[in-house]
């Protein structure tokens, strides 16, 4: 079977999944279910699943006089889907709801000692601050990921300075940006995707739209569609793949000049975000609703500028 193709049965059973009662004694299967919720871009279904499950495995270690590493790790795996649902679910001033889960998921991963586990909590940690704005803590979560966790797997790190280069290009900082995300890339090309503990969320197609999403926003059209073309080939075909990337075309086509087709897919964009509940993604978007508001005021400004030169009796007749 084609490793991007989930299987129906499976997406049929996460769909049906949500009111029943979680097989706490099978936590990693649970876990799943929601990754696939999470592909199928249901953020709001993931969420709920998720938070219901966090509940009964916190309850279920609150029961137990010594819980062991494995019923700890599958904790801290369920606070890691609880946050990252809940990252797509809201809007930025809400982070701290994510940061929460992922600050139990870093205290239970310091708990077992597992790297990997650690390293994406502060990871995600980092992203969130970087969401609400505070890049000085984003930055220190993102490098403090990379630098405490030496036995961290390939995919965690990977993944964690591809969110770090996020960071370099809001602080203007291209090189350390350039630099690495070609280690991200690098890393991306060694894993086997959907069997790391990322389901799937980091691989060489998150890559390349992470490349085109930056280059779109520094205006580089040309070849930030020249990345959406590789990340659209290396990217399975799934609702979650075709809404980040029909978002990421409308923002490199908008800032590329290329203003009324790409308005026309930042609506399709805004439509999809809105019926799948992608509240991160439509952020994006109302961001390129507020940059066309500020173009449009400069055009207004010079037109009016022009319009006074031109009727100024100083300039003699035209």
């Amino acid at each position: 079977m084609d490793d991007h193709v989930i299987p129906p049965k499976l997406i049929s059973e996460a769909s049906a999944f949500t009111d029943t009662l979680l097989p706490t004694e099978r936590p990693a299967e649970t876990v799943e279910r929601i990754w696939t919720l999470i592909r199928m871009a249901s953020p709001s279904q993931a969420r709920s699943l998720s938070e219901k499950l966090v509940q009964k495995l916190s309850d279920r270690v609150v029961l137990v006089t010594a819980p062991d590493a494995t019923l700890l790790g599958d904790l801290a795996q369920a606070h890691y889907v609880a946050g990252y649902s809940i990252a797509i679910n809201t809007y930025s001033h809400e982070a701290t709801l994510a940061i929460e889960h992922f600050r139990h998921m870093e205290q239970l991963a310091r708990d077992i000692g597992d790297h990997t586990l650690l390293n994406l909590a502060l990871t995600y940690q980092g992203d969130m601050y970087r969401r609400k704005g505070d890049l000085h803590e984003a930055k220190t979560c993102l490098e403090a990921a990379q630098d405490s966790t030496p036995q961290a797997d390939t995919a965690a790190r990977g993944n964690s300075l591809q969110l770090l280069c996020r960071v370099y290009l809001q602080m203007n900082d291209l090189t350390n940006f350039e630099d690495t995300m070609k280690v991200a890339e690098q890393l991306a090309a060694a894993i086997e995707p959907n069997k790391s503990i990322l389901h799937g969320q980091y691989c060489l197609g998150t890559v390349y739209e992470e490349y085109a999403r930056s280059y779109g926003s520094l205006g580089q059209l040309q070849r930030a569609l020249d990345y959406l073309d590789k990340a659209e080939a290396a990217l399975p075909s799934l609702p979650n793949w075709r809404l980040l990337l029909t978002t990421t075309r409308a923002l490199a086509l908008i800032n590329g000049g290329e203003i009324a087709l790409g308005t026309q897919i930042a609506i399709q964009a805004a439509q999809l975000c809105s019926a799948h509940g992608n509240i991160r993604l439509l952020e994006r978007i109302r961001g390129l609703q507020r940059f066309l508001e500020r173009q449009a005021l400069h055009i207004k400004r010079a037109a009016v500028d022009l319009d006074d030169a031109l009727n100024d009796p100083s300039y003699g007749s035209f």
